[in-house]
């Protein structure tokens, strides 16, 4: 008898814990930024205000030119900021795509989320 129950339990339970993990119209969002950056001046970007509070930054395409091309934790306000500068004037725009993703913090069970894409276009005049 009590195999009956169980195993319609289990069903239950893992098709909770599986339909749990993805929501509806949850994808990949890409964003696209065109910016434009004078040489010798800084591009500052906070990638959080396009994702959730607990994502997680990361430079997942790096320019081909720049002096400082990186994401920090900003002190005054611990947030993560994405920094570029350069010094020379170059021909061709700089593309950087950075991807947010979830970050769990190591707290039990996980579902993975679709992460946010940011590229952005620099054009350095």
């Amino acid at each position: 008898m009590k195999k009956y129950i169980l195993l319609p339990l289990v069903i239950f339970f893992a098709g909770l814990l599986l339909s749990s993990c993805k929501k509806e119209g949850q994808e990949t969002k890409y964003i696209t930024l065109n910016e434009i950056v004078n040489s010798g001046s800084t591009y500052t970007l906070e990638p959080a205000i396009y994702g959730d509070a607990d994502d997680v930054a990361s430079i997942t395409t790096q320019a081909a030119h720049f002096s400082v091309s990186q994401i920090d934790l900003d002190p005054a306000t611990a947030k993560s900021m994405y920094h570029f500068s350069i010094i020379t004037k170059v021909q061709d725009k700089e593309t950087v795509v950075i991807t947010l993703k979830d970050n769990h913090g190591g707290r039990g069970r996980h579902c993975d989320h679709d992460p946010t894409v940011i590229t952005i276009n620099l054009t350095v005049e």
